[in-house]
């Protein structure tokens, strides 16, 4: 069994370099390493020999889509990793295992024992402090997690990420889930451990794009498949979150400015739908 890795990056070379040095680890290598930048500039100053490098439009599902493409024909499984995920050293060789050990899954999440609020010398000790056994536990869950999964190659091979959830692409990993599920189960596993930084820079640092993306882009995927993601889980999970978040946040606290950015953008795409119009890519002209 062969995994390729895939690592779609913009404007945050260093952090990249740190969580590609650290794949060096795994006990099972992949057949690939994939990374996918915009330019030169966003590569860190050293990267594996074996690495291959490809040149993109931004945007995470523009980017991945690239990465699919290049994936080998002998590749089973391809990884989708953030460039901010730190994996377990084990983390390859458990995936492939689980797969390999329950074949009606078609797309894998690890566990994320520290998601943000975690320094990389942190995030470093806590993957070696981490022990567990591992029963092959392959847990069906309603969504893959967008800064770690698996997906079964053979499954996925005519599906990719919707390049109209533009930029940061928020929700990019339900889309995907959504058509993914339709040809095997959606699952979590809690032996494939990592990290995740959610390092302050890059994909969400225009608020008033990613204000307009938490409200367009869930009815988006509302309008595209109802059955799966239902107007009701648009309410609940996504607009009766983002915008009293970002309404309380607006008055209190030390990310006032940003949410109040957000809040803007909340309400451009309120505007935007009340008049008809469906376009997540209207994010790009914010």
């Amino acid at each position: 069994m062969d995994t390729s890795i895939i690592i779609a990056s913009l404007g945050r070379a260093k952090i990249l370099g740190e969580a590609i040095a650290r794949l060096d680890k795994q006990t099972k290598k992949p057949l690939q390493l994939i990374v996918v930048v915009h330019d030169k500039s966003d590569l860190p100053d050293v990267l594996p020999q074996e690495a291959m490098v490809l040149f993109s439009e931004k945007g995470t599902t523009i980017q991945r889509n690239r990465g699919i493409d290049a994936c080998s024909p002998d590749s089973d499984f391809w990884l989708f990793i953030d460039d901010d995920t730190f994996l377990h050293p084990t983390y390859l060789e458990r995936m492939e295992r689980i797969f390999e050990a329950n074949p009606h899954v078609a797309g894998l999440s690890g566990n994320l024992i520290r998601n943000g609020d975690v320094s990389i010398n942190e995030a470093d000790r806590l993957l070696l402090d981490y022990q567990d056994e591992g029963s092959g536990q392959a847990l069906e869950r309603g969504a893959l997690y967008g800064c770690n999964f698996g997906v079964r190659a053979s499954m996925a091979s005519n599906i990719r990420f919707d390049e109209r959830l533009v930029l940061y692409g928020w929700l990019e990993d339900a889309d995907f889930s959504m058509n993914l599920g339709r040809h095997g189960g959606i699952c979590y596993s809690p032996e494939l451990i990592c990290v995740h930084l959610m390092f302050q820079s890059g994909g969400r640092s225009n608020h008033v794009r990613f204000g307009f993306s938490q409200i367009m882009n869930p009815y988006y995927l509302c309008r595209k498949n109802k059955d799966v993601f239902p107007f009701a889980e648009v309410l609940k999970a996504h607009w009766l979150k983002s915008v009293p978040a970002n309404c309380a946040g607006a008055i209190v606290g030390p990310s006032r400015k940003s949410r109040v950015q957000r809040l803007w953008g909340n309400l451009i795409a309120f505007r935007f739908l009340v008049a008809g119009r469906i376009v997540p890519e209207h994010a790009c002209e914010l």
